[in-house]
């Protein structure tokens, strides 16, 4: 793993399916001379092996998002669908708010929430541009019940964690000097605050992913097994027999999703569960 993170990161795109489908912007890329592939997993997949001079079809017109093959997969593990209420509760840059409107064919409604107003904008402008509707982007501070959300009233939340983002160390170098031994549990406190602080706002029977993008123990496993022994309404559901056949290398033995990218494609290291309320 070491190996793999002081090496070049892949550059994948996200086929934006509210406005084509990967097999159509495979062959545009391929007739301006770039060499792509799909993904191994993310069904809307596709990495760049080898860029010609030419730009990039479909950019103007927003028929793709860029982002990491695992961090594709987040959203479907939510399986968001249409007329639903959703939280996407750590929002910013929107990659993933967009993804979930995507999926349900702009059909949802969606709020979308982050700390900073500035990266606010980034979310309505990421919906603007890829022609995504039913998002509501605004800034709240989670660590605050957000009391203008009714408990008992949302299908599907995500919770895609401020983390140590050890994960991500390919495209976020920096990080290496920037963490102390300490970040992994202070994080956790926060993750745990979060989790705890959107769980009530979830129907019976709705659906609670918590992701991050580390693969620590402290903000991963022991996380949830701190919020599941606060939260007895709550229980971790396997995720192995829902998603595709092809996944089943991506998740642990307890149905957790655990992309690394020495093992999985040069995907980024990303932990995964999907809770229910009971």
């Amino acid at each position: 793993m070491i190996k793999t993170n002081n090496g070049r990161k892949p550059f994948s795109l996200r086929v934006n399916t509210l406005r084509g489908d990967r097999d159509s912007l495979l062959s545009a890329f391929a007739a301006a001379g770039h060499d792509a592939a799909p993904t191994a997993y993310a069904p809307e997949g596709i990495t760049l092996l080898h860029r010609s001079t030419a730009p990039l079809p479909g950019e103007s017109e927003g028929r793709f998002q860029v982002q990491d093959e695992a961090s594709m997969l987040i959203s479907h593990l939510l399986a968001p669908q249409p007329g639903e209420q959703l939280l996407d509760a750590c929002a910013a840059p929107g990659g993933k708010t967009t993804h979930l409107a995507a999926l349900t064919g702009n059909r949802a409604e969606i709020l979308a929430l982050d700390l900073h107003p500035q990266r606010v904008a980034l979310i309505k402008g990421g919906a603007e541009r890829l022609g995504c509707k039913g998002i509501v982007a605004q800034a709240w501070d989670l660590t605050q019940i957000p009391k203008f959300v009714p408990p008992g009233s949302l299908d599907g939340v995500l919770v895609d964690a401020p983390c140590s983002g050890l994960g991500v160390l390919r495209r976020n170098p920096e990080l290496r000097w920037r963490r102390e031994p300490s970040d992994p549990a202070r994080l956790a406190t926060l993750q745990q605050t979060l989790l705890g602080n959107v769980a009530p706002l979830l129907r019976p029977g709705g659906r609670l992913v918590y992701s991050v993008c580390t693969p620590t123990p402290e903000e991963t496993d022991e996380v949830v097994a701190v919020f599941l022994a606060a939260h007895p309404d709550f229980s971790r559901e396997d995720l192995r027999p829902v998603m595709p056949a092809g996944w089943d290398a991506l998740f642990d033995e307890r149905g957790a999703l655990r992309t690394l990218p020495h093992r999985h494609g040069g995907m980024d290291a990303f932990y995964a569960v999907r809770l229910k309320r009971n």
